[in-house]
């Protein structure tokens, strides 16, 4: 909010997951995870869970990321369980647009096959 009452959205509306209940924001989740790995770009994405709703399916251009060491780093800046990856993909390069941004709906795209596995 600003001093005039005024709202300024900084990020996408829909960039969270609701794992058990809890809404988790997508957007804090990879901020963490470049303070984990600041050399490597990494994006998350929400995919359907059958027993908690939602989980996280998270991306690296890290060749060695793991999610113990995901799950570490987060825990020692504070955030619960619920924010961990729960399957994570490496690919060489992360999917971007001209703007340099993530391309969040080919990361979806592409998550849909990750799902079954």
């Amino acid at each position: 909010f600003d001093a005039d009452g005024f709202i300024t959205i900084k990020g996408r509306a829909k960039r969270f997951a609701k794992i058990a209940g809890e809404m988790v924001s997508l957007t804090a989740v990879e901020m963490a995870l470049a303070k984990i790995w600041p050399d490597y770009l990494s994006a998350v994405v929400a995919i359907a869970d059958d027993k908690r709703g939602e989980q996280i399916l998270m991306y690296t251009s890290n060749p060695v990321a793991d999610l113990k060491t995901v799950q570490e780093g987060l825990r020692a800046q504070g955030y619960s369980e619920l924010w961990a990856p729960k399957k994570l993909v490496i690919l060489e390069e992360l999917p971007v647009m001209g703007t340099g941004k993530v391309d969040y709906v080919k990361l979806e795209e592409m998550s849909v096959s990750k799902v079954a596995n």
